[in-house]
This record gives structure tokens, sequence and C-alpha cells, in this order.
């Protein structure tokens, strides 16, 4: 069930990073910081990020941004 919602989630990331650089604005918000600390580790609970090129695309530009996703 979990994995079932994390992929409808990232799915619906997917569909809108296709046509934006960012999530809420055409610049980093709140919003990027916000969703971040869910996608990034995704990788390591056993998700696959391949099918979602959009969201491997946005990964690099957030981890750039000073102390958003900043490891704790």
């Amino acid at each position: 069930m979990a994995k079932h919602r994390a992929e409808r989630t990232l799915q619906r990331l997917e569909s809108h990073l296709q046509n934006h650089d960012w999530l809420a604005l055409e610049r980093p918000t709140i919003a990027d910081c916000a969703v971040c600390p869910y996608v990034l580790p995704t990788p390591e609970g056993g998700m696959d990020l391949e099918p979602w090129p959009a969201i491997l695309a946005w990964m690099p530009r957030i981890k750039e941004l000073p102390a958003c996703c900043a490891p704790g």
C-alpha cells in the first residue's frame, strides 16, 4: 500500500516537473524545500526513480540550494 501511494505521488510530481523546473513558481520556493526531504531518500527506500526523469532532473537543482535539504 505504501509503495502504491509513493508511486502515485511521484507520478503527480513527475507530471508537474515535466513542464516546470520548480514546484510552485518559476523559481525555487519553500514548496521545493518542503517536498525534497520526502523525495531525495526514495532510492534508499528501495524505489527506483528511473521511471521519473523530471524528478531526477529536479533533484540536482534542489540539492544546489543553500540550506535546502541539507543533512541534519
